[in-house]
């Protein structure tokens, strides 16, 4: 187990190594390029401004270029290669064709703007920023700080839409109701600490993004854009070998840490549910005996109601709680007998007193009994019922 952890760390480590050393090779290879011709290189996890060389994969800010959505009713992405080919002959259109939905191609068009039309055309491959976090597949809204400015850009199963900020648009919120986007959407604002979080997605960009940036001919595309596609799977590969040792390391970490507590904590465990055990029987107990006393109580109000003339009809007790119909001589004498038991806290009619043609009064009482006091009154031969249902006897209408 011992060696087979130290493994596991060496090729986490080596994993690492690989990630951070794609990073830094693709840092060589790929510039910012600002709305005003600037360019930015990525160093000490910052931008920096360079006027060296121009890169060979350029990332084109949002307010460089304008972006528009067309839809083609041609299933054939070959087709819609050559219609795009004949329109496009005169400018730099960078054109990426989505997958048919529908019997038909929804077509992302990107035109760079005027002053950095000519950076462009120096470099391999273009790739509008809007591409880049169109590859994070999460739905959210991102609003991006870049050094020449923000952007906002909605992400959702049906697509990506984006644009860059203006006077016109003050917070996340407006930009949301311009996109399309619906209140529910998670925002997230990455400033100059997010933007390492740029650089993964070029890993997650799908192939026909790279081809549809490319700046070449078209008819030396395949072969122009070999060696860039072979490098990008290279380090795509690395990436993802990279994360999967990483996750599998952790997973095994923590099933060991869970694995020598589970150990530990199993007489803990033991040790309460023990006690959850026995606090469930000390509860059963006081519940037992909190009922015990109402349903002697209960008896012997029955039969003090016997003894004086009292004609009960129903009587039915639950817990603490008792209600009494019947007919009295006098309804309020029977309700003044009530209320001096010691056992009973309080007593009252629940209906109107009605008498009846005999010259008897016809009565419902409510009375609650003392749970603590036991019942001075002498208790009625028959067994008292059991305390886990509602009590209820209807003695005969016959007065004695």
């Amino acid at each position: 187990m011992i060696k087979h952890t130290h493994g596991n760390r060496a090729g986490s480590t080596l994993g690492l190594g690989l990630l951070r050393f794609a990073l830094k090779y693709i840092h060589k290879y790929v510039q910012y390029l600002a709305k005003d011709g600037t360019r930015y290189v990525w160093q000490q996890d910052r931008f920096v401004i360079t006027t060296g060389k121009v890169a060979p994969i350029m990332l084109l800010s949002r307010a460089a270029y304008d972006e528009q959505f067309e839809h083609f009713a041609i299933a054939s992405k070959k087709a819609v290669k050559q219609v795009l080919k004949q329109r496009g002959q005169n400018a730099l259109q960078l054109c990426l064709i989505m997958p048919k939905q529908q019997g038909q191609r929804k077509v992302a068009i990107v035109t760079p703007k005027a002053n950095v039309m000519a950076l462009c055309k120096q470099a391999k491959c273009v790739l509008p920023i809007s591409w880049l976090l169109a590859a994070d597949n999460q739905t959210a809204l991102t609003q991006l700080a870049m050094p020449d400015g923000q952007l906002y850009q909605l992400n959702s199963h049906q697509g990506y839409a984006s644009l860059p900020a203006n006077p016109l648009i003050a917070n996340s919120t407006q930009a949301l109701t311009l996109l399309g986007g619906h209140t529910s959407v998670v925002t997230r604002h990455w400033q100059a600490a997010e933007h390492a979080l740029l650089w993964p997605l070029l890993f997650k960009l799908p192939v026909r993004f790279w081809q549809a940036g490319f700046v070449g001919q078209h008819s030396t595309l395949n072969k122009a854009f070999l060696p860039y596609a072979a490098l990008c799977a290279l380090l795509a590969v690395g990436y993802v070998f990279t994360a999967s040792y990483l996750v599998n390391y952790q997973l095994e970490t923590r099933q060991q840490q869970l694995a020598r507590l589970s150990a530990e904590l199993g007489p803990v465990l033991a040790a309460r549910n023990t006690l959850l055990q026995l606090t469930e029987l000390q509860q059963a107990l006081a519940a037992s005996q909190q009922q015990a006393v109402p349903s002697a109580a209960f008896w012997s109000i029955i039969a003090m109601a016997q003894l004086n003339a009292i004609n009960l009809s129903q009587a039915e007790a639950s817990e603490l709680n008792l209600t009494l119909q019947g007919n009295a001589p006098s309804a309020t004498g029977w309700l003044q007998q009530l209320l001096n038991l010691p056992f009973v806290s309080n007593a009252d009619f629940a209906a109107p007193v009605r008498r009846t043609q005999n010259g008897r009064e016809q009565f419902t009482i409510t009375l609650q009994l003392r749970n603590t006091a036991e019942p001075n009154s002498a208790q009625p031969n028959s067994a008292a019922p059991t305390p886990e249902q509602p009590t209820t006897a209807t003695p005969h209408e016959d007065a004695p």
